[in-house]
């Protein structure tokens, strides 16, 4: 499980480079959804990220109030709207697997919790837990060639907004709690808690406001 780029992945896996289309997998899966320039069927509240984001980190993600009475389009080129979901962030690990009786599919390894504030992209908790998400049957063509073994997905309590051809980072599996530690945090709280630094520098090309450190787990 050695991958863990998405900008690589995209070069191994040219047949699957549609899954990194966010606006597409919503499509797919069913959502109320549109690029810029379409209206939104009623005002309210939707999510606004661009369509692709091989850096990650959630970067351009925003939640927006949006009205098909606006007469400019409110969203930048390249971003698409979507209805806004209520529940715990997930990210989900993967592997096709062979699942008893003759059936093959995709075996959930590893799930993490997150806790982000009015900034999407700054995570302040990731905890392991024992949530569990059945994807949906439409996934089994990511394996059944046997073109990948692992994959990711981000959830907003089961509904999937992302799908990453890779698996999280192998450390993290590692731990139970993972701290964001970013540019100008105060280690020293958590190292008094039992917690152990370990570093994993982060600032998507250098996009992001503040850079990630790395984090404090244990």
């Amino acid at each position: 499980m050695d991958l863990v780029n998405d900008v690589d992945a995209w070069s191994i896996y040219p047949r699957y480079t549609s899954w990194y289309n966010k606006l597409w997998l919503s499509e797919k899966l069913g959502y109320k959804c549109g690029p810029a320039g379409v209206r939104v069927p009623a005002k309210g509240t939707y999510i606004v990220r661009p369509i692709y984001n091989l850096l990650g980190m959630g970067l351009g993600a925003k939640y927006m109030f949006l009205s098909p009475d606006y007469k400019e389009n409110q969203i930048p080129a390249g971003h698409f709207w979507c209805e806004k979901f209520e529940g715990f962030h997930y990210t989900i690990d993967y592997e096709w697997a062979h699942l008893g009786e003759g059936q093959w599919g995709w075996r959930q390894l590893h799930c993490w919790r997150g806790k982000n504030g009015p900034q999407l992209w700054r995570f302040t908790k990731w905890e392991k837990c024992d949530y569990s998400l059945e994807l949906p049957w439409f996934f089994n063509k990511l394996g059944w060639n046997w073109d990948m073994r692992y994959i990711n997905i981000e959830s907003i309590g089961d509904k999937i907004i992302e799908v990453h051809l890779r698996t999280n980072p192998d450390h993290q599996a590692d731990y139970s709690v993972l701290i964001p530690i970013w540019k100008g945090d105060d280690t020293q709280q958590y190292i008094k808690e039992g917690y152990v630094f370990i570093n994993d520098f982060e600032d998507a090309e250098g996009q992001l406001p503040i850079p990630r450190l790395g984090f404090c787990v244990k």
